[in-house]
Parts: structure tokens; C-alpha cells; sequence
């Protein structure tokens, strides 16, 4: 539902919450999926949504520094 944009401000919490735990959550999909789902959302939800933002924000940040490692 995400991916299409539907339920955005109830669902993009929840999902962030997931990824949170596991950054590679598929969402019933590949792995990934959820964060790429979220990454497409709208600019406009992302700027009303700043707690938001800076939480996915910090989950990118977190995958950066563990594949860098690699």
C-alpha cells in the first residue's frame, strides 16, 4: 500500500518502526522493498513529517556505515 501511495500517514510510521529492526524488511516482497517503498513517497509527506524523515534518515545512515565497513 505504501508503494501505491495509500494510507501514507498511518503506514509510513509502522513501516519506518520495521526497518528499524531489520533495514533490509522486504514487506512480503525482495528484500528491501519497504525502504524503497519508502524512499518514493512524495517529498511533500517527508517535509509535513520531519520526525519522520530524520528517523529514515538515521536507518540510510546505518546501512551506509555498515557497508562501508565491508
Amino acid at each position: 500500500m505504501i508503494g501505491q501511495q495509500i494510507g501514507i500517514d498511518h503506514l509510513a510510521p509502522l513501516a519506518i518502526t520495521v526497518l528499524e529492526a531489520n533495514p533490509l524488511a522486504s514487506g512480503r516482497m525482495f528484500e528491501g522493498a519497504l525502504m524503497e517503498n519508502l524512499v518514493r513517497i512524495d517529498e511533500t509527506w517527508w517535509i509535513a513529517h520531519p520526525a519522520e524523515e530524520r528517523r529514515l534518515v538515521a536507518i540510510i545512515d546505518r546501512i551506509g556505515r555498515a557497508t562501508s565497513v565491508l
